[in-house]
């Protein structure tokens, strides 16, 4: 989703913003199958700030994207 392809497409998602799209997804993932009762707070503090920071910026990313394809 990051990468360019000259004269075919461009990234759907910033290079700046990979990151912390990718530690939420593997969150999600790991939550998904991890059934445990206990959760680590302080944990999803910090993921809930990421998602703060990082959900402007995908829809941002994806705006820039869907116009690309709708030129195409």
């Amino acid at each position: 989703m990051t990468f360019r392809i000259e004269s075919v497409r461009i990234p759907a998602v910033s290079e700046s913003n990979y990151g912390p799209l990718l530690e939420l997804q593997i969150f999600r993932h790991f939550r998904r199958y991890y059934f445990e009762l206990e959760y680590d707070w302080d944990r999803i503090d910090s993921l809930v700030k990421k998602l703060k920071t990082a959900h402007p910026v995908a829809v941002a990313d994806l705006r820039v994207f869907r116009e690309f394809l709708g030129k195409i």
